[in-house]
């Protein structure tokens, strides 16, 4: 936060709260110490402080309470998030581009477990045009719609023998939309595969 030990030794920890927290710090203090209610004190939670220059650092703070024969303690320890919330905005902004560019993609992209389901780890929101169930049916880890289960019996594909065989795939087969018409589909894709071979 830029202080010396020094600069911060016998001050008010105030200084290194922004307001609105400042003004209402003595009153959470005096309240716990007054009804035994702790609304800051043994509970971790995401905060920000002041740095020496007034710049807002996200942090953890974590406040115990020590009581000593003819004293009261309080004891806390922040962490810096500023590295923590920078990887989650890079996420954050990495998925968005990540779905712009699939939403651009003709047709559904998708990624699901090799078994005769075809669970769903992912799968674009294209799907409803092509099946007319949204997206999120189809998602683990509580899917109301098995991917599988729309394919004609007569089509159906066997992910045993992918399984026996990772490679990648091309399948055309028909699949009943929601609103009862069959649909013609065509299927590209690859098998990721660990170390040893086996389909993940």
């Amino acid at each position: 936060l830029g202080w010396r030990q020094e600069e911060l030794l016998q001050q008010n920890i105030r200084m290194l709260m922004p307001e609105p927290v400042r003004s209402e710090h003595d009153g959470y203090l005096q309240n716990y110490m007054r009804t035994g209610i702790a609304h800051i004190i043994g509970q971790g939670r995401q905060v920000e402080a002041l740095h020496k220059h007034g710049e807002r650092i996200p942090v953890r703070l974590a406040i115990g309470h020590v009581q000593l024969p003819d004293e009261d303690l309080f004891v806390g320890f922040i962490t810096d998030l500023r590295e923590q919330t920078k990887m989650e905005n890079e996420l954050k902004a990495n998925e968005a581009r990540f779905r712009s560019l699939i939403g651009n993609i003709p047709g559904a992209a998708y990624r699901c477990h090799c078994n005769e389901s075809w669970d769903m780890v992912f799968i674009s929101d294209a799907v409803e045009a092509i099946t007319g169930y949204p997206a999120a049916d189809f998602m683990l880890p509580d899917p109301k719609v098995s991917f599988a289960d729309l394919i004609l019996a007569e089509d159906q594909v066997s992910a045993r023998r992918l399984a026996q065989r990772p490679k990648a795939f091309e399948y055309q087969y028909r699949i009943r939309h929601r609103d009862g018409s069959v649909r013609w589909l065509q299927d590209n894709g690859d098998c990721q595969v660990d170390a040893d071979g086996n389909i993940v």
